[in-house]
C-alpha cells in the first residue's frame, strides 16, 4: 500500500512539473538550466498587455496570450528568473516569423483559441499553429476577459476596431510589450470578431497583411432570431444562456458533450451592448437582401475597402453563417487581392470546439504556407 500511494505522488509530482514546461510564465520558481533544456520543442504561453484608447482619449489595457514554439535555448540556460527568461526564449525564437492575431467572436474572450485538452483531444487552435511554426497573439477585447471593461454602450464597432488597429499598428513596430516587430502581421477572426477584423482593416488598410474569415458570411440571411436581438439590448453587456450558446454554437454529432459543459462553465464571457446598437443596420440589411442591402452591407462592413488576401472558412451546420452561402460570400470582398471560400463539412459555429476542429486550422496552415507566410 506505502508502494502503491508513493507511486501516485511521483505521478503527480511529475505531471505538476510538466506543466512548468509548458507555461513558464505562469509560474514564479527559479528556473534551472535543466528545466530550461526540457522546454526544447514546446509550446511558451504569455500574458502580456497592451495599452489603448478609446476616440474619447480614455485609456484602457488590452489583454492577450501570446504563444511561441521553443526551438532555440542557446543563450537562454541560465536564466533562472522568469521575466528574463521569456524575453531571452522570445528574442531566440520568433524573429522573422508571421503573427497570427486572433480575434475572437460573441461572449467568448481569448480562450476560445486556447481551450483545453479534453479526452485526449486538443481543442488548441493557438497551441496547433505555434507548434507549425507560426507566432501568435489571441486577444481579449476590450469589455471581455482581463481587458478592460469600458462602458457597455460607448463600446461600439467603431470604438472596438479603433483599439485593435492600435494592437496591430504596434505589432509592425517595436512599441508593444512583446518588444519585436513583425513582417506580416495575419489577422484571423472568428463571427463577430470577423466583423471587427474587416471593419479594422476596411479601415486602416496597411494593419495586417492577410486575413482569415471563419464563422461569419455577409450574404444575405437571418444571422439571429428576433427575440435574441432583443435580448441584446437588455444589459450594457450581452451574455447568452447555457441552451442558446449549444444551439448556436454547436452540430451536436460532432462535439463532445464534455466540452459544450466547459464552455458554458469556463469559456462564456460578455459582449459590449454598444456593438449591437451600432451594428443593428447591418443585421437588417442582411435580413431583407435587395439590391441596396448588399451595397449597405459592404460599404457599412467595409469588406469592399479590403485590398489584402482573404481566407473564408464557412462550416456545413454553421448556424450563424451557414456554407449554403458560400458561393456569394467572395463579392463581397471586391478589391481583395486574392479571396478564397472553403467548405467544411459537418461543423457547426465553433469551429475549434469541435471534435473535427483540425479539418479547419490545416487548411488554414496550409492556405498561409502557400502564400508565403
Amino acid at each position: 500500500m506505502r508502494h502503491r500511494l508513493l507511486l501516485i505522488a511521483l505521478c503527480v509530482a511529475c505531471m505538476f512539473l510538466s506543466n512548468y514546461t509548458v507555461a513558464p510564465a505562469q509560474t514564479g520558481q527559479v528556473w534551472t538550466s535543466k528545466k530550461v533544456l526540457a522546454l526544447k520543442g514546446s509550446v511558451v504561453k504569455e500574458r502580456v498587455k497592451f495599452p489603448v484608447k478609446l476616440s474619447t482619449g480614455k485609456k484602457f489595457t488590452m489583454a492577450a496570450s501570446f504563444f511561441f514554439k521553443v526551438k532555440q535555448i542557446k543563450g537562454c540556460l541560465y536564466h533562472n528568473e522568469r521575466g528574463r527568461l521569456i524575453a531571452c526564449l522570445r528574442a531566440k525564437n520568433i524573429k522573422k516569423k508571421p503573427i497570427q492575431t486572433l480575434v475572437h467572436g460573441l461572449t467568448y474572450d481569448h480562450r476560445y483559441w486556447n481551450s483545453q485538452t479534453v479526452n485526449g483531444k486538443s481543442y488548441s487552435y493557438a497551441r496547433f499553429m505555434a507548434k507549425n511554426g507560426f507566432v501568435v497573439l489571441a486577444l481579449d477585447l476590450l469589455g471581455s476577459g482581463k481587458s478592460g471593461v469600458p462602458d457597455g454602450d460607448q463600446l461600439t464597432l467603431q470604438e472596438s476596431s479603433f483599439t485593435i488597429a492600435q494592437v496591430l499598428f504596434s505589432l509592425k513596430s517595436e512599441q508593444n510589450p512583446l518588444h519585436s516587430s513583425f513582417e506580416k502581421v495575419i489577422v484571423v477572426g472568428h463571427s463577430l470578431g470577423t466583423i471587427l477584423s474587416v471593419a479594422t482593416l476596411g479601415t486602416w488598410r496597411h494593419a495586417a497583411d492577410a486575413l482569415i474569415v471563419t464563422g461569419w458570411a455577409f450574404a444575405p440571411h437571418v444571422v439571429l432570431a428576433p427575440e435574441l436581438v432583443q435580448a441584446a439590448f437588455e444589459n450594457p453587456y450581452v451574455q447568452l444562456p447555457p441552451q442558446v450558446r449549444e444551439d448556436l454554437f454547436y452540430f451536436l454529432p460532432k462535439a463532445d458533450h464534455r466540452v459544450i459543459a466547459f464552455d458554458n462553465r469556463r469559456l462564456a464571457d460578455q459582449t459590449p451592448r454598444g456593438i449591437f446598437t451600432q451594428g443593428l443596420p447591418l443585421l437588417e440589411a442582411m435580413e431583407r437582401g435587395n439590391a441596396d442591402d448588399v451595397e449597405f452591407i459592404k460599404a457599412f462592413s467595409r469588406s469592399s475597402r479590403i485590398q489584402v488576401p482573404v481566407l473564408i472558412q464557412l462550416g456545413e451546420f454553421d448556424a450563424i453563417a451557414p456554407s449554403r452561402l458560400a458561393s456569394q460570400e467572395a463579392s463581397f470582398y471586391p478589391n481583395a487581392s486574392k479571396v478564397t471560400v472553403q467548405v467544411l463539412s459537418n461543423i457547426g459555429h465553433a469551429f475549434n470546439l469541435h471534435v473535427n476542429n483540425q479539418k479547419s486550422w490545416k487548411r488554414v496552415k496550409r492556405w498561409l504556407t502557400r502564400r508565403g507566410y
